[in-house]
């Protein structure tokens, strides 16, 4: 469980509802623009009721460590430990920008 007061801004790579309601984090691709994020990263910045808001849910939520949150922490866990192979990038922007699933990413660049 989130136990810090940080509002997650995530990429949107993956459902992230599975593990924390919507109203818990900023989803960039929500978002023409880069400059229409930052503005609204302001605007939370500047207003504590509007912060708070990204954390009203937790009062609510009943983490359970066996439920399907644990699974891709588990298979993480797994996967760090048990897997020597080295794995490198040899060129993050080319496989950043072109050997993703996500096709509309440099419209944000």
């Amino acid at each position: 469980m989130i136990r810090r007061s940080i509002v997650p801004v995530v990429f949107g790579q993956i459902n992230y509802t599975r593990f924390i309601p919507q109203s818990g984090f900023i989803d960039v691709r929500q978002f023409s623009s880069m400059s229409q994020l930052a503005n609204r990263l302001i605007q939370i910045r500047n207003n504590l009721t509007l912060y708070q808001e990204y954390f009203r849910w937790k009062k609510d939520f009943i983490w359970n460590p066996f439920s399907e949150f644990m699974t891709p922490f588990c298979d993480l866990c797994l996967r760090l430990h048990l897997d020597t192979t080295p794995n490198t990038i040899d060129n993050i922007h080319q496989w950043w920008f072109h050997k993703t699933c996500r096709r509309d990413i440099n419209k944000f660049f």
